[in-house]
């Protein structure tokens, strides 16, 4: 079994998730008609990848120096700043583009459990 990088794991994971996010914003449109619910879906897929990425390169950098873990709670907390005024913009519109928003937030989650699936199907093939 080929050892593999964590740099490479980040990027395959990003990648997953922006394939997703492309294939469910496809499948929003063609079901719903609705460009808003798709924007929506495409703001929370975007806010999950960034998350998603910041948390990493906080993370390292905070493991790297062994200090920082200030700028780990900050970082959170304006994470959860975003989310919450978009949120409320979002909630402004309608009801569904909430649920839109809020689906798209999950796309990162998504892409990790396929990537988690991924690896179990890796170890099963090469016998580990």
């Amino acid at each position: 079994m080929k050892k593999e990088s964590s740099n490479e794991l980040i990027k395959r994971v990003l990648r997953r998730a922006v394939f997703f996010a492309l294939m469910f914003i496809l499948t929003i449109f063609v079901f719903t008609k609705s460009v808003l619910y798709c924007i929506m879906f495409f703001v929370g897929s975007c806010v999950s990848l960034l998350g998603y990425y910041l948390m990493i390169r906080v993370v390292d950098r905070v493991i790297q120096k062994k200090k920082g873990k200030g700028l780990l709670i900050l970082a959170g907390f304006g994470k959860m700043i975003l989310i919450s005024a978009i949120f409320i913009i979002a909630s402004r519109y309608s009801e569904p583009a909430v649920l839109f928003y809020l689906f798209g937030l999950s796309m990162i989650i998504f892409s990790i459990i396929g990537e988690g699936g991924r690896q179990i199907y890796r170890s099963f093939k090469d016998g580990a």
